[in-house]
């Protein structure tokens, strides 16, 4: 390759396993597994792409979250200095905890979809809300969903300290 040589990729090029949308969940695995295929093109019923699905894909649906070593660990809430960063998909009831109650029963179950409950809208970066004594804003979105937000606590809401 170095001297311009070209080189056959052919041999190495395998079939595409074609699967229709309507398989079963266990037929496709039983069927990923005797074509030793770890990936599958599925078809719609007017025979367009609608996807495709990896046996990743099907074992962490089967039982849960599959790590491997190509994926990155991010901790969805970070300290840094006074303000914490949250990830958007953090449940409601994980941000209660720490933060406390935001003083309206929320509907959404993550912090990002109550932020959007919260703005009656979709959000855009640099939105913010209250959140009890805290100013959250959104730093990034993905697409329509919030992705990222930084929880800043009010100083100004503490009780001055008592003089000596």
């Amino acid at each position: 390759l170095l001297q311009s040589e070209t080189m056959d990729l052919r041999p190495l090029l395998r079939k595409p396993l074609f699967v229709p949308g309507t398989l079963t969940v266990d037929r496709l695995l039983e069927r990923m597994q005797k074509t030793k295929t770890h990936i599958a093109i599925v078809i719609e019923e007017y025979g367009g792409v609608a996807g495709i699905t990896t046996m990743e894909d099907i074992l962490e649906e089967l039982v849960g979250e599959v790590h491997d070593e190509f994926d990155e660990e991010e901790n969805p809430i970070v300290v840094k200095g006074n303000v914490t960063i949250v990830d958007g998909l953090v449940s409601v009831h994980e941000i209660m905890e720490r933060f406390g109650e935001p003083g309206t029963e929320p509907i959404s179950t993550t912090i990002g979809g109550y932020v959007t409950e919260r703005l009656s809208r979709i959000p855009v970066e640099g939105d913010t809300i209250r959140y009890g004594d805290y100013d959250v804003r959104v730093l990034k979105m993905d697409g329509k969903r919030v992705a990222k937000l930084e929880f800043s606590h009010d100083e100004s809401t503490d009780e001055p300290e008592p003089e000596a």
